[in-house]
């Protein structure tokens, strides 16, 4: 731990701080959850076996099994066939237990090993390359029969059977530029100092992984928008600001990292375990305490990023569907892609709010009724600190 994160560390520890309501901050964005989500989550569980087959990741595999993926699933993609529902939220699955392999200290072997780290990723990008080339398939079996690897092949079966070339490139540049930046931040982790914002931001915008995620969209939607538009200024802002949301909302969020629900109540654990207080301060939240002086002036500037995110994305949809207005297969498909975007930052909220808030149910209905203010204070003590959601 260098002396900069110590200090960062030691501003924030005793703090208490208020965390806006986010959600109303997106309320004309829709909220859906999939009908079959209970049988999503049965796939779920059924591809996370694949994944860790060996009992020495019992662990690992009930951990994840317990991380409500087909609720974050059914929440971006409220609409798609069951098979493609599957499908697309198994790319969330996969990026996940991917990522887990660098950024968890309970169960990453690659945390400290940069060398085996980039043998990891490389491997993983070549597998990923052929997965989606209908020239190399026939060679993934000497690439990989790493199951955290080959998992991805599911994705890229079913991709195949519908995307065009320039969806396919899509995708690969987005996988590919998720995976650079994994490794950028593993690098920088240990610097001695903390980035500046739009250095972290820049990364962020990688390792969320939500560039990938919003590229299967329109696999999900069943629908193909052209390239001049998709790569259009307009639609290159729904993405970043799409992306924004979603990436600055789950980085105030984890400031929580432990909670225990009781009705509006809550105990949690935030930076109590030194093990973990590295990855904490590699975060929005901290380098933005380093910057304005204390954990409330942080929460608001973060509050105030995505504010400005959501009325960008907002004209972004605007501009677009006014450009594109007359009545068309594409305008429809627009309509539908600019849905999307605005469901997985609802659905990505909410899920959020029920992996922390755990005695809430399933139903959307209830997520849409609980909306509040999140009061925290970060006393070091361990167990001591308190959440209320006013």
């Amino acid at each position: 731990m260098t002396d900069i994160r110590e200090q960062v560390l030691a501003s924030m520890r005793g703090s208490s701080a208020t965390i806006p309501d986010f959600m109303k901050m997106i309320s004309h964005y829709s909220l859906k959850v999939h009908s079959q989500v209970r049988e999503l989550d049965e796939d779920v569980h059924r591809a996370l076996e694949l994944i860790f087959p060996n009992p020495k990741d019992k662990k690992r595999l009930d951990k994840m099994k317990s991380a409500s993926h087909a609720f974050l699933g059914a929440s971006w993609w409220p609409y798609p066939t069951f098979e493609a529902l599957c499908v697309v939220t198994h790319l969330g699955v996969w990026l996940f237990c991917w990522d887990d392999e660098f950024d968890s200290h309970e169960f990453s072997s690659m945390i400290h090993d940069g060398e085996a780290a980039k043998r990891f990723r490389q491997e993983t990008v070549s597998y990923v390359e052929a997965s989606l080339s209908q020239d190399k398939r026939r060679y993934l079996s000497e690439i990989s029969t790493n199951p955290l690897i080959t998992s991805f092949d599911r994705i890229a079966q079913a991709v195949l059977k519908s995307y065009n070339t320039d969806q396919i490139q899509t995708l690969l540049r987005e996988l590919r530029y998720y995976i650079e930046m994994t490794e950028e931040e593993q690098i920088h982790k240990g610097d001695s100092c903390l980035p500046p914002v739009n250095d972290y931001i820049h990364r962020r915008l990688g390792t969320s992984a939500v560039g990938p995620s919003l590229a299967i969209h329109e696999y999900a939607l069943g629908i193909q928008i052209p390239q001049n538009v998709m790569q259009s200024h307009l639609m290159q802002t729904v993405w970043r600001e799409t992306n924004f949301i979603i990436s600055i909302t789950n980085d105030v969020f984890s400031l929580k990292k432990e909670v225990v629900s009781v009705t509006h109540l809550a105990a949690i654990n935030l930076l109590a375990d030194p093990a973990q207080d590295q990855c904490e301060v590699d975060s929005l939240v901290p380098i933005l305490v380093l910057k304005r002086g204390s954990l409330q002036a942080a929460i608001d500037e973060a509050t105030d990023m995505v504010q400005a995110s959501v009325k960008r994305l907002d004209a972004a949809e605007e501009s677009l569907l006014t450009l594109y207005s007359s009545p068309s297969s594409l305008n429809e498909d627009l309509k539908l892609f600019l849905e999307s975007c605005k469901h997985a930052c609802t659905g990505n909220l909410c899920w959020r709010v029920r992996r922390d808030a755990r005695d809430l149910s399933n139903r959307a209905s209830d997520w849409v009724g609980k909306r509040g203010a999140i009061r925290i204070n970060t006393d070091a003590r361990r167990g001591a600190s308190k959440t209320s959601i006013n």
